[in-house]
């Protein structure tokens, strides 16, 4: 079992979820650093590569996040991960995660897909528009800044041919 393993497709039954989720909540008592701030629930534990909090129950890993989840809210919804509102990868806090799709989470991250995403016009300042915007694959161009780059490059070819 890796750490996409839930609590409930672990434990089929209530006797064995209630135990286990009771083990889960002492792990999650023995590490837990509360931020007066932000209210994020820390996690004092192991984290993963990623900076996510993980436990273990027998052989079987856990994000703490994920299992925190499931635990206050509900099962994680298939095709769904859980982003974290605070941006805090360790914060296990259920009221600081919601369960979205891949896409949704990405982009509300800081990563340069959803940096890019955010952005209304190109590096030249012209807005990207339905008319001033074409899509090449995954990437939006600026259509102005290509038309500019094109006859800057005519220009360039007219004189190599007259040998200037």
């Amino acid at each position: 079992m890796g750490a996409k393993t839930g609590l409930y497709s672990l434990s089929r039954n209530l006797e064995n979820s209630m135990l286990l989720a009771y083990k889960i909540l002492d792990a999650f008592d023995e590490a837990i650093d509360i931020d007066p701030i932000t209210k994020c629930w820390l996690w004092g534990g192991q984290l993963n590569g990623g900076g996510y909090g993980k436990v273990y129950f027998g052989d079987a890993e856990f994000l703490t996040h994920r299992l925190s989840f499931e635990i206050f809210k509900c099962p994680i919804p298939q095709g769904l991960t859980i982003d974290h509102l605070c941006r805090v990868r360790s914060c296990f806090n259920p009221d600081h995660l919601e369960a979205v799709s891949h896409k949704v989470n990405v982009l509300r991250g800081y990563g340069p897909s959803a940096i890019n995403a955010r952005k209304t016009s190109c590096i030249r300042g012209h807005e990207f528009t339905r008319e001033n915007t074409s899509i090449e694959g995954k990437s939006r161009r600026c259509k102005e800044c290509k038309r500019i780059y094109d006859a800057a490059r005519y220009q360039v070819s007219l004189k190599n041919r007259k040998g200037v």
